[in-house]
């Protein structure tokens, strides 16, 4: 009989423990990343803004959106991919650039400033390259003088760089990341979906499908 009431005990134990281990695998939260930041699109009226600067085929396979901040070195560094992904990929790819200047970089703003009203002249791909290849030297002076280098209109850029019209627009962008949640620069958005792991891979994934 002492055997018996042991056998049972040890059975309840047995049972107990397993209705622990089944409450601890169904309270674990998944792995929330694939699904959050690859799998989901992202609000396109979040990405898309009427009159952002566009380099590449409005009409690629492949449509890139990039937040980025014209002093951040990885935007840089994401800026060497993507070239080599334009100039590779002409008609399948482009990239619509959205200002995100962040507010411990002293020439962030003023730099997307210098963008966008570059870009109202016709030259924005090349202020664009200009403020990443100096990225160290960006301010207000610096910016006019290299407006005057790339031949704009210097009285109508140092009129527009510091108007409220230019600055709507670079607001607009970042109160878009803001509800994005961005967590930083760059991020990159690939038809839709944000970018996690390397941009090039990503591109051609889509591509050779």
């Amino acid at each position: 009989m002492a055997r018996s009431r042991g056998a049972t005990t040890f059975v309840v134990f047995i049972a107990i423990i397993g209705l622990i281990l089944g409450y601890v695998v169904l309270a674990t939260p998944p792995n929330k990343q694939s699904s959050t930041n690859q799998d989901e699109a992202a609000n396109p009226d979040l990405l898309e803004r009427a009159g952002a600067f566009r380099l590449g085929n409005e009409n690629a396979t492949v449509q890139i959106v990039e937040f980025s901040d014209f002093q951040c070195p990885a935007c840089k560094t994401r800026k060497s991919e993507i070239d080599g992904l334009l100039e590779k990929y002409p008609n399948d790819v482009s990239l619509t650039y959205r200002y995100f200047p962040l507010s411990y970089h002293p020439g962030g703003m003023i730099g997307a400033q210098a963008a966008e009203t570059a870009g109202r002249q016709g030259k924005f791909k090349e202020m664009y390259d200009k403020l990443f290849s100096d990225q160290d030297n960006i301010n207000e002076d610096n910016v006019k003088k290299w407006a005057l280098e790339l031949g704009l209109d210097t009285n109508k850029f140092n009129k527009d760089l510091n108007s409220e019209s230019v600055k709507s627009v670079i607001n607009q962008d970042v109160d878009a990341g803001t509800k994005l949640n961005l967590q930083g620069t760059p991020t990159l958005y690939l038809n839709g979906k944000e970018v996690q792991g390397s941009l090039t891979n990503e591109v051609e994934n889509v591509l050779s499908t």
